[in-house]
């Protein structure tokens, strides 16, 4: 009589977040389509900026002028003025559009229950922090010579 209808039995499931089996870390690398090794704290990558924030001394949480950009994953990222090599005000040195290369010094995930369950990403954009890879490794294994861990992409 009803060709189209859903054949199961008609049952009200409700999911809630307790149910998740995911760990918040898990959930975030699922979501982005990336794995711990493909993108990880240490990596060097390419943002585009979206929007150059202003540093606001009348705010409670005095983070200072930050830029927001986007990664080449999707992912929003933020990058705070004490995290780059730029001197005056980022609002007129900084255009929106223009690449940035950073490296990703934070990734957080919000694992005890909070009211800010977000994910959250932030880069160092420091000359020093790009050109050397040695405070960024771990777990070395075997001899890895002292050339290979200097980015020669940042020698002149």
């Amino acid at each position: 009589m009803h060709p189209f209808t859903d054949p199961r039995e008609k049952q009200l499931v409700v999911r809630t977040p307790q149910d998740q089996k995911f760990k918040n870390e898990e959930l975030f690398y699922c979501l982005i389509d990336e794995t711990t090794r493909s993108f990880k704290r240490g990596m060097i990558t390419s943002a585009t900026v979206i929007r150059v924030f202003e540093a606001r001394p009348d705010s409670d949480t005095n983070f200072g002028a930050r830029i927001l950009c986007k990664l080449e994953n999707g992912l929003d990222a933020n990058i705070f003025e004490k995290d780059t090599d730029i001197k005056g005000n980022l609002v007129q040195t900084v255009a929106v559009g223009s690449i940035i290369t950073g490296r990703v010094e934070r990734l957080k995930f919000d694992e005890e229950k909070s009211h800010d369950d977000t994910f959250s990403i932030t880069l160092n954009c420091k000359k020093q922090n790009l050109t050397s890879h040695v405070e960024y490794i771990e777990n070395i294994e075997g001899d890895i010579p002292e050339e290979d861990l200097i980015n020669i992409n940042f020698k002149t």
